[in-house]
């Protein structure tokens, strides 16, 4: 199993034990003193709800860091909490400590895509546990739906510039092997015959990825497959393929929106309507207790307290700063 389906199985389940998941890291147990007021609660909401609303209307958070999320977001990037998408750096270069902007912009990515493909990923869901026996798709395992089921090609194409991504599709060591054979031709004047793979714009795409960083960062064969990101090149270009992965998932969600409406053509509910309106992004929940943080997290001490709500599958944790509630960070609801 890949590691994103493993990520949103997790995704799933972990959804349904919301009361715990929305605890932050570290974080203490509730208690009286920390629940949370209606005035707060009434803040959180109308913070949290127009948030939403414009997420889901651009699917782009990079826009709305500036009004919604802390002052200093950017800088609290530098050394933040091992959740993804940063448990997927692991720097080496000393002498060149990564940019604030440079993150934030990882950030902004890698969440805009987890954004995206989660509606996706949830219809494969619903639809591989409609089919039964002999007409099941090949593509399901039992009722979690393959990236194949879900994705477009063209959105697999890009994937497969990254090894982080690659991974992803269960790539093969052949499979490996070719691809960093192509890396190697594209470095090399003398043999390129055409564009690796990491330059292939899907259609509607005017810019392309990075030239020249092919073979940066990926895994050779028989080596690292978990590979992480070292310094501020392979941290740019994994951004440059989110990106770009983003463009072709929006392009389909508009020709192809999904709906976590569960009912018949005749009215009827059908079973697991209640589960799947959980993520239905319209709804929003409160929690009515705050969360004290035991050690630090994206730069708040010990003691700092978190209001956390929930918008569909998204999970948002707030921070009173200067007088009013400011996001923190936002992340779907994933247990790693």
């Amino acid at each position: 199993m890949s590691c994103l389906r493993t990520i949103m199985i997790c995704v799933l389940s972990v959804a349904l034990t919301a009361t715990s998941a929305a605890r932050p890291p570290d974080s203490s147990p509730p208690d009286d003193d920390s629940r949370i007021t209606p005035d707060e609660e009434r803040e959180a909401r109308e913070l949290v709800g127009e948030f939403n609303r414009k997420f889901v209307e651009t699917s782009d958070i990079a826009p709305l860091v500036k009004d919604y999320f802390v002052p200093d977001f950017a800088s609290r990037l530098i050394e933040p909490p091992n959740v993804f998408p940063f448990s997927l750096i692991d720097w080496k270069d000393e002498s060149a400590p990564p940019k604030p902007e440079d993150l934030q912009r990882f950030y902004a990515a890698a969440t805009n895509f987890l954004h995206d493909y989660f509606p996706l990923y949830a219809a494969g869901l619903r639809d591989c546990a409609r089919e039964e026996g002999e007409e099941r798709d090949e593509k399901c395992d039992g009722d979690d739906p393959g990236l194949e089921k879900v994705l477009p090609p063209a959105a697999i194409e890009i994937m497969k510039a990254a090894p982080q991504l690659r991974e992803w599709l269960g790539a093969d060591e052949e499979e490996d092997t070719k691809a960093n054979a192509a890396d190697a031709r594209s470095l090399d004047p003398a043999t390129s015959e055409s564009p690796p793979v990491a330059e292939v714009a899907p259609p509607g795409v005017t810019e392309s990825l990075p030239r020249g960083e092919g073979a940066e960062g990926r895994a050779g064969p028989g080596g690292d497959e978990n590979q992480k990101i070292r310094n501020g090149k392979e941290l740019r270009r994994l951004t440059s393929v989110f990106e770009t992965l983003n463009q072709t998932l929006r392009a389909h969600l508009k020709a192809h929106p999904v709906t976590f409406e569960m009912t018949t053509a005749g009215g009827g509910e059908l079973e697991g309507d209640e589960f799947f309106a959980n993520f239905d992004p319209e709804r929003i929940k409160i929690f009515d207790q705050a969360r004290v943080l035991k050690d630090e997290f994206y730069g708040y001490p010990k003691g700092t307290r978190l209001v956390c709500a929930n918008a569909g599958a998204l999970h948002v944790e707030l921070v009173r700063v200067d007088g009013r509630l400011r996001i923190l960070t936002v992340h779907l609801l994933i247990d790693d």
